[in-house]
């Protein structure tokens, strides 16, 4: 679930209807990509987040591009294509 204004005081029944399901349930921020997501009702007074995952997981898109970070949803700085390299390579 993604905490936005819209559903903030949903965040407790999510959590009772859920939490017994999955082996990890969270609840995550939302963040402006950036600056690209532009939404007057949200605070996006905090600063860049450095990419916390860089060293321990890696991201695959539908497309089979591998992106430096999970973050960059638009794989902006690709490190190659699953397709193509293999995943040693990258």
């Amino acid at each position: 679930m993604t905490k936005i204004p819209e559903v903030a005081n949903e965040v407790d029944m999510f959590m009772k209807k859920w939490v017994s399901v999955p082996d990890e349930l969270l609840i995550a921020k939302f963040y402006n990509w950036g600056g690209a997501i532009k939404n007057e009702q949200l605070d996006f007074n905090h600063h860049k987040i450095q990419c916390e995952y860089l060293w321990n997981e890696m991201r695959i898109t539908w497309d089979g591009d591998i992106p430096l970070c999970c973050w960059d949803y638009e794989s902006t700085i690709k490190l190659g294509n699953a397709k193509n390299t293999s995943l040693c390579d990258v």
